[in-house]
């Protein structure tokens, strides 16, 4: 679970996935798709992307989600990528809730970081960890963040672990296709 500081609050989270990493890490680059992934996304925007890569340092894109039950815009920006491991891949996104929407005042100048890591365990085995950072603005901000205690680090870190099972449910889905296509072409031959 979250755990609140002063300034804010973050998690970590582990989750086994039975398919090899490559279809784990396609599911968490191709944020064009996470409206259909992920329950909790209606919308993408890409604002910058480097064409020929699914995501680089610099991408940044628009997402609007609910949270709270409300629909809320936050701008993403991978601050770091290494893709280039054989066994181990990883990803730093930085977030903010960029456009304020009605009620969610306490969220405002909100920032917060999410980790994606891939790593092969077996051939056909990886396990995806993700860890958030969430840091607070001002310190109206904070003062309504401590007066929610009890419930924002709980709301946000049931989200990400719903957000990690999202991914794995989509690489066990995609690697399940290729599984099945690659069978129908050897029946074709």
């Amino acid at each position: 679970m979250g755990a609140l500081c002063s300034k804010g609050f973050g998690s970590s989270k582990r989750v086994s996935v039975d398919c090899p990493m490559e279809f784990v890490w396609e599911s968490i680059t191709d944020f064009h798709h996470y409206p259909e992934i992920m329950s909790t996304i209606s919308s993408v925007h890409c604002l910058k992307e480097d064409p020929g890569k699914a995501i680089t340092c610099g991408t940044r894109w628009r997402e609007t989600r609910s949270f709270r039950g409300r629909p809320v815009i936050i701008t993403k920006t991978v601050t770091s990528v290494d893709d280039e491991q054989k066994d181990f891949k990883i990803v730093s996104i930085h977030s903010g809730f960029t456009e304020p929407q009605v009620g969610s005042a306490d969220l405002g100048d909100a920032v917060y970081t999410s980790t994606f890591a891939v790593k092969r365990t077996a051939p056909q085995r990886c396990e995806l960890h993700g860890s958030y950072a969430a840091l607070y603005g001002p310190w109206k901000r904070r003062l309504v963040a401590a007066c929610l205690e009890w419930y924002l680090p709980k709301a946000v870190d049931r989200a990400f672990d719903a957000e990690l099972k999202d991914f794995a449910n989509e690489a066990l889905a995609r690697y399940r296709r290729s599984q099945v296509n690659k069978n129908s072409g050897q029946l074709d031959s």
